[in-house]
């Protein structure tokens, strides 16, 4: 009923789970429950020739089944996840030792591959990765995941993220892709190699844990969403959770009193009548244009003594200071008007800060490989397109013949190079 329809539609390997939880029965007979495993693990390779098979535990049925068994699994070798309580917990040593045993017993007697499988927090990645190295130092093959094994975890390689969620206002433009998060933000962050995933903030947020599965999150908004307690309650989750967030032009939902101390920030008054000065600024300000103080843009916030590292400080005439941007524990913001500078009479703009660098120290995006951007597999393709203007101007060659008669004989005809022509 079960390894059949699964056999049929292509799947050639199976995960035996828990072969030893006849034992959370009140009451069983210990030789015949293994004699049935035995019976079930040999069924399965006689109707199935060729089934490739990993148990979880069943040690003692070991010795019944050389050649019938690619890999022995084994869960909580150092962290575990204890159901009853819903809590992760550290595996006690003498359990440790006891399961080490008959794991090394598996490897070195029966010569199978070890897998051992480890539970620790989702947004805990650096105890993932230590626990997986301290797996993989026994010379064992580790998966470190949640509890729920609702994430993709660390193995013997770690799978880096690579998507980045994008937040945005669906009431800010008629068409996602006018609107200033796709405009100017998803470009550097295709750039550095990662993938944008656009989410409109007035819908439904993704659900479930994100830690292993996204990269960050970006929040451009330009007004406060339909729903900023909702908004407020789930980005706090995922900062929580660890996922790093980057918020440009505001912070996102209203600031209740609440909130800008859990971010690290203050919240000084107003500026004092007079001259507003830049005081400091980090080398990824000015990048292709200067950032000019502004008293009715200047928003008022600042970091909260060491709780983060101004990016572009500002100072009123009394000394009052604020942070125009900033990198914080939990990820970084940049506010209006220090973000692009519209290029007045024109559809351009210019990025005051280097969007490239604030997203990498915002999100705190590691150094790795990035995929050629050119195309899905990182082939390299040349594609030729042309353009129609000017396809039936006459040319200034002899006789004056239309442009679309030289560039078809002089150019297409030579190159032989497929070309698409608008």
């Amino acid at each position: 009923r079960i390894v059949a329809p699964l056999w049929a539609a292509g799947y050639r390997g199976f995960f035996l789970d828990t072969l030893d939880s006849y034992r959370l029965a009140p009451a069983f007979d210990e030789a015949a429950q293994q004699q049935g495993l035995v019976a079930v693990v040999e069924t399965l390779h006689r109707r199935f020739p060729g089934i490739r098979l990993i148990l979880n535990r069943g040690f003692e049925v070991l010795p019944k089944l050389a050649g019938k068994v690619e890999m022995v699994a084994a869960e909580s070798l150092f962290r575990g996840w204890n159901a009853l309580s819903q809590a992760y917990v550290e595996v006690p040593e003498k359990d440790r030792e006891w399961l080490l045993a008959r794991l090394r017993e598996a490897r070195d007697t029966h010569g199978l591959p070890v897998l051992a499988i480890d539970y620790v927090p989702p947004h805990d990645r650096a105890l993932a990765r230590a626990t997986a190295d301290r797996i993989k130092a026994l010379g064992m093959v580790p998966w470190v995941a949640d509890g729920a094994l609702a994430t993709l975890g660390i193995g013997q390689v770690e799978v880096v993220p690579r998507r980045i969620l994008m937040l945005y206002d669906s009431r800010e433009a008629p068409a996602v892709h006018q609107t200033q998060i796709v405009r100017f933000a998803a470009m550097p962050l295709q750039h550095l190699g990662y993938a944008t995933e656009f989410v409109d903030v007035n819908q439904t947020l993704p659900d479930g844990p994100l830690g292993g599965r996204v990269a960050g999150i970006v929040l451009w908004l330009n007004g406060s969403p339909k729903q900023p307690r909702a908004l407020t309650a789930w980005l706090r989750r995922q900062m929580a959770a660890g996922i790093r967030i980057a918020a440009i032009g505001q912070l996102g939902p209203p600031l209740d009193g609440r909130v800008p101390g859990e971010l690290g920030l203050a919240v000084p008054g107003p500026p004092a009548p007079g001259k507003i000065s830049q005081v400091a600024a980090d080398p990824m300000f000015g990048f292709e244009a200067r950032p000019r103080p502004d008293r009715q843009a200047l928003q008022h916030l600042r970091v909260a003594g060491e709780a983060g590292r101004s990016l572009l400080r500002f100072a009123d005439s009394r000394g009052e200071h604020y942070d125009a941007a900033a990198i914080l524990p939990w990820g970084g913001y940049v506010l209006e008007p220090f973000v692009v500078a519209l290029v007045p009479g024109t559809e351009q703009a210019r990025w005051v800060v280097d969007p490239f660098a604030f997203f990498q120290a915002a999100l705190a995006l590691p150094a790795m490989p990035v995929p050629d951007t050119t195309t899905e597999n990182g082939r390299r393709l040349m594609l030729v397109h042309i353009d129609g203007d000017g396809f039936p101007s006459l040319s200034e060659r002899p006789g004056s013949p239309i442009a679309g008669r030289v560039l078809v004989d002089d150019v297409i005809a030579r190159s032989r190079v497929p070309t698409t022509l608008s």
